[in-house]
């Protein structure tokens, strides 16, 4: 409920099978302290986000558990990065502190649903 709107700008699925996203967002987060002193007032308040400034490579890879066919196991893994000179460094550990809380939500919600559809009360 951060985001207020989210636009595509391009996307493409790559030879290699890799989709590739540009998004315009604008959220209602405040930009993060340390980044309100390079902001004008009015935008430290308002996040409008092109994503060139971050960019995040995100892999899930689903397959079946070897000891129990039954359960399916997830590996997810995200590269961060950031070439906005002078602040990639910070951008990236900012990007990787929200990726972390954002999949911990993410898993929570999907746990949800998949005891939803097995019937199981919560």
């Amino acid at each position: 409920n951060h985001v207020l709107t989210e636009d595509i700008i391009f996307r493409e699925v790559t030879p290699g099978n890799r989709l590739v996203s540009r998004r315009l967002l604008t959220k209602t987060n405040r930009a993060p302290r340390w980044m309100e002193k390079y902001l004008p007032v009015t935008m430290a308040r308002h996040a409008y986000i092109i994503e060139d400034s971050i960019s995040v490579e995100e892999r899930c890879e689903y397959r079946i558990n070897p000891d129990n066919t039954s359960w399916t196991e997830i590996n997810r893994e995200a590269w961060i990065s950031s070439n906005l000179y002078g602040l990639s460094r910070a951008i990236q550990e900012f990007g990787l502190a929200r990726f972390k809380t954002s999949v911990t939500k993410t898993m929570k919600g999907f746990e949800y649903v998949l005891a939803k559809m097995q019937g199981l009360r919560l």
